[in-house]
């Protein structure tokens, strides 16, 4: 009964979001390097331009049932250091990123940093200004598309070091946001956070559901029951 409970009372969260979602915003997915972008080498596919429906739906009758719950403390200093050089370019994962996702982008002396660009939320269509510095950097954040602390607590926490730095600086699971959206997003899954936009909703679910297909990450039954309705609507 209390099972049941659960994935009843996840279930309503996700169709009152599906209620509340709004009008369609534009959303802009780079495909190809930013102008300017130079040095600085173009990471892989954005994660949001790949993936259909049924195949996630497939994915996700297919993933483990765990409990969502690690005996260990979620502490990011397990996914080693922060935006990591993993593929050895000389450009740290948030450089390559903003790369990647800003418009017009403009670069510092070392052909590494980004300095200027425009970002187009992808999560909501918001533009935000980007300017490199200690109190303007913030305001252009990157997201974890599957959250760290998220897959700490279904699987994450049993990896080896090497396996962590490489899901923590993964291209394929990160996406440059605006601090408002990244912050509201925190370490949700879609069964518990949305986008606004239907059809871009059904987008980040079908990334979601292939990041954690890819990495043998696990969901709860009231995740993997919630998530199963939002893919039946797109």
């Amino acid at each position: 009964m209390r099972r049941s409970i659960l994935v009843a009372g996840a279930i309503a969260v996700a169709l009152g979001a599906l209620v509340l979602w709004g009008p369609a915003v534009p959303v802009l997915i780079p495909s190809e390097p930013s102008p300017g972008a130079g040095a600085v080498a173009v990471a892989a596919e954005h994660p949001f331009a790949i993936g259909d429906a049924q195949s996630a739906r497939d994915q996700l009758a297919g993933l483990s049932i765990v409990s969502g719950w690690s005996p260990a403390d979620y502490d990011r200093d397990a996914f080693g250091e922060a935006w990591f050089d993993l593929d050895g370019n000389g450009c740290s994962t948030r450089n390559d990123i903003l790369a990647r996702d800003l418009l017009e982008v403009t670069l510092r002396e070392d052909g590494c940093r980004v300095a200027t660009g425009t970002l187009i939320d992808p999560y909501d269509g918001s533009v935000t200004d980007f300017v490199a510095g200690p109190d303007t950097s913030p305001a252009v954040q990157i997201d974890h598309v599957v959250a760290l602390a998220w897959a700490w607590r279904h699987g994450a926490d049993a990896w080896s070091d090497e396996q962590r730095i490489a899901f923590a600086n993964d291209p394929g699971n990160l996406v440059a946001a605006s601090a408002a959206t990244n912050q509201a997003k925190s370490d949700e899954s879609p069964a518990e956070w949305l986008p606004g936009d239907l059809d871009f909703a059904c987008r980040f679910t079908i990334a979601w559901v292939g990041i954690v297909e890819t990495y043998g990450l696990g969901v709860s039954t009231a995740e993997a029951e919630t998530i199963r309705q939002v893919l039946e609507g797109c």
